[in-house]
């Protein structure tokens, strides 16, 4: 008869000393009580029901708040205010790329398309239209919401921490929301049409994810720097999505203005676009993009008073070839990981590294922005919500990932530094002003590190996972599979 001898278990977290006691069989061996500390990377903490119930229900408070708010705003001289005012003039058969009596503060400057379809809210008043716009957005959240958690957890039925896991990341990501839905902004939306074409891409719709992407370009230009990963991952049917798509939205207008006024009307986007780009929309400390924080160096402004207009606009020249070479270098890594990788993974990793590639591209797509205000931050659902999962997981480096959560939060408290002036330039005023870009990079590098932590761990908790050893010197099934099993026997 074999003896079954308990020995010791050492995990990166801690040692769990077992006795050295002899026991007749596997069977009749205790089942060792394993505290939730020294379980395996991976495995989701047990949480408490209450506080997820109390945080749901301060949810849905913020959400009464913020609508007593919104039906009480004029919503005039917010960027909703723009759309809506784009809308009334091309209703009338005028272009909506013509500055008024708020100047190029509060003009119109996105793609046609858009402009047409925000046609139904023309014929109520700006004040309505603006609540209805509300609704939408709220809507729009919870999609990029469900849309992050099918790609961050996969297909449902999600783990018992997946409720957990969307309020991290939905409570870290409050202010950016906060902002955009105050604004009355497009940000959401563009967000959602990203995170479509993500999905789609994952699902195998490829045609349909690209329709997606050519969707979110139709709202802002933005998305339009993910297109080289379609040639990269080699998506001809995404491509072809794609073009169909950006084919459709500048056929938009075709049946108010035709063919021509449909060419004509982008001629004169384009035009409009370059006359409206002041200089102070590149320095000013509302602007948290790599423009931005280019922008107030000490040779060009100090985010109050440019210094040198010939240097802000030798940087605006050389703008897009900064962009163009950052790109390429992501671009390039991201090649080089994916050909490096990609034999050696299984179908979750690989699913986990395109979460890392998105979520790395969300980011570079916001910073490149030349006009990157705080409202168009809100692409950070899907870093922060990899981060959440990250740290209910308990994996190493938990602590880091809620630590940075914690610095996403803490733009509640940040925003009034932007508003602090000064006459002389300063390196401490420098990085304050330009805070929600150092959170973006920051954010971006620690899901890089996490996600290589995650793979080096899941490989060593493969290969070094702790069995029983038999008197006879023979192996066991391992003590957590050996749980897991009977867990699932259990269930």
């Amino acid at each position: 008869m074999l003896n079954y001898r308990e020995s010791s278990v050492s995990w990166p977290r801690g040692q769990l000393m077992l006795s050295d006691k002899v026991y007749p069989s596997v069977a009749t061996a205790p089942k060792p009580i394993i505290p939730f500390q020294l379980l395996p990377s991976g495995t989701f903490r047990v949480s408490r029901v209450d506080w997820q119930r109390r945080a749901w229900v301060l949810a849905l408070l913020s959400f009464g708040l913020t609508s007593i708010v919104m039906l009480c705003m004029p919503w005039i001289t917010t960027d909703f205010d723009e759309y809506h005012r784009a809308a009334l003039r091309v209703s009338r058969g005028e272009t909506p790329y013509q500055l008024d009596d708020l100047g190029y503060w509060h003009c119109y400057r996105y793609p046609p398309a858009f402009a047409y379809l925000m046609f139904p809210l023309a014929h109520l008043d700006v004040a309505w239209a603006g609540r209805i716009w509300f609704i939408f957005n709220w809507l729009m959240l919870a999609g990029c919401l469900l849309l992050a958690l099918h790609l961050v957890l996969g297909r449902r039925p999600w783990p018992a921490g997946a409720g957990a896991i969307a309020l991290i990341a939905v409570y870290a990501c409050s202010f950016y929301n906060a902002s955009n839905m105050f604004q009355g902004q497009v940000s959401q939306a563009m967000t959602l049409a990203c995170l479509g074409w993500a999905l789609c891409q994952r699902r195998g719709w490829h045609f349909l994810g690209g329709m997606c992407l050519a969707a979110g370009c139709a709202l802002k230009l933005a998305p339009t720097v993910l297109t080289p990963y379609l040639l990269i991952r080699k998506d001809w049917r995404g491509l072809a999505g794609l073009i169909v798509g950006g084919a459709i939205c500048f056929l938009v207008p075709v049946p108010w203005i035709g063919v021509l006024g449909a060419v004509q009307m982008h001629q004169d986007w384009l035009i409009f676009l370059k006359d409206t780009q002041a200089e102070v929309h590149n320095y000013r400390p509302g602007n948290q993009g790599l423009m931005g924080v280019l922008a107030r160096l000490p040779n060009l402004s100090n985010g109050e008073v440019c210094y040198s207009t010939a240097n802000l606009a030798l940087l605006q020249k050389y703008y897009p070839v900064i962009i163009a070479g950052l790109g390429a270098l992501l671009y390039g890594w991201i090649r080089w990981d994916h050909r490096h990788r990609r034999r050696t993974l299984s179908t979750e990793q690989r699913g986990q590294r395109e979460n890392l590639y998105l979520a790395l591209l969300l980011i570079f797509m916001t910073l490149a922005n030349p006009c990157a205000w705080r409202c168009n931050f809100t692409c950070l659902i899907l870093p922060c919500l990899m981060l959440a999962m990250h740290y209910c997981q308990r994996m190493p480096g938990f602590r880091i990932s809620r630590s940075v959560l914690i610095l996403v939060f803490l733009g509640w408290i940040w925003w009034p530094i932007l508003l602090i002036s000064s006459d002389r330039w300063s390196l401490g005023m420098w990085l304050l002003q330009g805070v929600h870009f150092w959170t973006a990079i920051l954010v971006g590098g620690v899901c890089w590190w996490v996600s290589g932590q995650g793979l080096k761990n899941e490989s060593v908790t493969e290969s070094s996972e702790p069995s029983v050893v038999l008197k006879d010197g023979g192996m066991a099934m391992p003590i957590f599979s050996r749980i897991q099993q009977s867990n699932k026997v259990n269930t």
